[in-house]
């Protein structure tokens, strides 16, 4: 099993889940 590859996997989707969520927010807190 590939630890690296999945850890740097999931730091990316993570980021851009985050990314979503903080605009989503943004949008309903205007």
């Amino acid at each position: 099993m590939h630890q690296a590859g999945k850890k740097g996997e999931n730091k990316t989707r993570d980021s851009v889940y985050k990314t979503l969520v903080a605009k989503k927010y943004i949008k309903k807190s205007q």
